[in-house]
């Protein structure tokens, strides 16, 4: 077993010649173009789905461990549930952080054992290894996961978006985002015109109730 311990505030390498393990970050970002639903089509959505996704999307891989799990004993990494994004893989292994959001998985290092540097699952899923800054490892028959490709905000892409908010009356609500800005609200009297437009995007509604909204995309947003 690859690992490092602290004792009495020295550390103590028990790492055999070649036995280090760096993680490599050297996996691209996905990035792909929305437009969705495509221009004229008829689409009925329900409140707080979106009318309109259009833009680029940042995706990265990832994997979702269904359960907690300890791995190792006196020295150990205690790795919660939830989603860790990959970031790079070399020599049949695939290493993988915690994603930086609420669903995103924490791993805690203990008491006797160096930080947390990234996971590393064998290309084949057999195994599963936390790794530690210094390029120790503890290892365990890998836990039941899901693979599945995750967005990544910070990654550059910028995704438009148009939600539906119900209708009040002749008034039907739709919020505004762009990318990870806080979202802005917009109303519109269907009396006046059946068609709604927003920062180039232009849309004609069939029909809508406080519930869902049927409607066709006319033209996705300005580029």
């Amino acid at each position: 077993m690859c690992g490092i311990t602290r004792l009495l505030g020295v550390v103590l390498p028990l790492v055999l010649a070649g036995c280090i393990t760096t993680p490599q970050y050297n996996t691209p970002v996905q990035v792909q173009q929305v437009t969705a639903p495509p221009p004229g089509q008829t689409v009925t959505v329900t409140v707080g789905e979106d009318m309109l996704r259009d833009g680029t999307v940042a995706n990265r891989p990832a994997i979702r461990l269904h359960a907690p799990l300890t791995i190792g004993g006196l020295l150990s990494y205690t790795v919660s549930a939830g989603i860790y994004t990959q970031v790079g893989a070399a020599d049949g292994a695939v290493f993988y952080r915690p994603e930086d959001t609420p669903e995103g998985g924490r791993v805690q290092a203990g008491a006797l054992t160096d930080p947390f540097e990234a996971l590393m699952l064998r290309s084949d899923g057999a195994e599963l290894c936390g790794v530690s800054t210094l390029g120790g490892k503890l290892c365990t028959a890998a836990p039941p996961y899901d693979r599945l490709t995750r967005p990544d905000p910070q990654a550059g892409g910028r995704l438009q978006t148009l939600t539906y908010g119900g209708r009040i009356g002749p008034v039907i609500r739709v919020s505004y985002r762009d990318g990870i800005l806080p979202p802005v609200e917009a109303q519109y009297d269907l009396t006046e015109s059946p068609e709604i437009t927003y920062r180039g995007a232009r849309i004609r509604v069939t029909e809508a109730t406080g519930q869902q909204i049927t409607y066709q995309v006319i033209q996705p947003f300005g580029r």
